[in-house]
């Protein structure tokens, strides 16, 4: 034992524990928004067809869809990477999100994936944060 490090804390043995619970309940909802994703695909199409929405904002939705879907998996698996795949997600379904107006009702999974987009770069953010140089915590 050393007797120079720093005393354990209970806060240090729970954080892993619950940002395991988060990264998973991400996944779990990044797969219900896959789901939901699949039932509305056929009437963003038609939206397309039909000319009521841009095919530039679907494909950027679609891209923000694609990174979420990357990002979700590699968060629940490894703490520490998915973090800036959420982030070009939530910036691509809000850009998205933009052009889509809401008497639409298939503007609800753009926002859905960017609110679970947003919340997975809130809890991965600690899982990729560096110490600082100046931190003087582990000094005896």
């Amino acid at each position: 034992m050393n007797p120079y490090a720093a005393p354990a804390s209970d806060v240090d043995k729970h954080d892993p524990i619950l940002r395991r619970l988060a990264a998973f309940l991400i996944l779990f909802f990044a797969l219900l928004h896959f789901i939901g994703s699949l039932l509305y695909l056929r009437g963003m199409g038609r939206l397309v067809d039909a000319g009521g929405m841009a095919p530039l904002t679907v494909l950027l939705g679609f891209a923000g869809r694609l990174l979420l879907y990357a990002a979700a998996p590699c968060f629940a698996f490894n703490a520490a990477r998915g973090h800036r795949l959420f982030l070009a997600a939530a910036a691509c379904m809000l850009l998205s999100l933009r052009s889509w107006e809401f008497n639409y009702f298939y503007a609800f999974p753009h926002l859905m994936g960017a609110v679970i987009a947003t919340a997975g770069a809130w809890f991965s953010r600690r899982a990729t944060a560096k110490p600082r140089l100046d931190d003087q915590s582990n000094v005896p």
